[in-house]
């Protein structure tokens, strides 16, 4: 598997939301769905609590991910992901102990020993795995987005599978971020993030465990 921490490069798009796009979609009877209530991760760093709710539903052919999500840093781009680990483990949100070096923010690279690594973005093309995007959802002045995407369950676990040494979507087995405080933010010099990526870029500001719905 490739290293995406030394692949991955962010492009941060300028304009302001014009709005949320889409409404909330109610999920089908009969699909087999998986949910995850956001919670606030850095809200000290981010200044807001962020709470939300995401969706994965697979019904036939096709998966949809849908994402609803309140508090963001108002007007910028949030990258929001899957996040899991190639062997299929389970996949479990940080606790505050996932602060290493103490510096009162849990960083992206600290989320990897109990969340996994950067595998399924929510942006335009989900099943192409291209994490570097400017089309992740714009959060609007108020500071909500939302998000959904359909696409074909057999092509995403195809990449999934070339991608990530022969991984299955595995969706009970991942966790969901969202990522992004303004890059005006400050943050203590020892926040780490990708190669050439600003902290404040990558910074996880809610995350949310996937569990199969009864």
């Amino acid at each position: 598997m490739k290293d995406r921490r030394q692949t991955m490069t962010i492009t941060i798009a300028g304009a302001l939301a014009l709005g949320v796009a889409g409404a909330w979609v109610p999920t089908a009877q009969g699909a087999e769905t998986y949910t995850a209530t956001l919670v606030p991760m850095n809200a000290k760093a981010a200044g807001t609590e962020v709470r939300g709710k995401a969706v994965v539903m697979v019904s036939g052919a096709d998966v949809t991910f849908e994402l609803q999500a309140q508090g963001l840093p108002p007007s910028m781009m949030h990258m929001a992901h899957l996040h899991g680990f190639a062997n299929d483990g389970n996949a479990t949100c940080p606790g505050t102990q996932a602060d290493v070096n103490r510096d009162g923010v849990v960083d992206l690279l600290e989320t990897e020993s109990t969340s996994g690594v950067t595998m399924i973005p929510f942006n335009a093309q989900p099943a192409a795995l291209k994490i570097a995007s400017d089309t992740y959802p714009m959060a609007s002045k108020d500071g909500r987005i939302a998000y959904r995407q359909q696409l074909s369950l057999a092509g995403l676990s195809s990449a999934m599978s070339t991608e990530f040494n022969g991984a299955s979507p595995g969706f009970s087995h991942r966790v969901i971020f969202l990522h992004g405080i303004p890059t005006t933010a400050r943050l203590p010099t020892t926040a780490a993030s990708l190669p050439g990526v600003p902290a404040q870029v990558t910074i996880p500001i809610a995350c949310g465990k996937l569990v199969r719905a009864d």
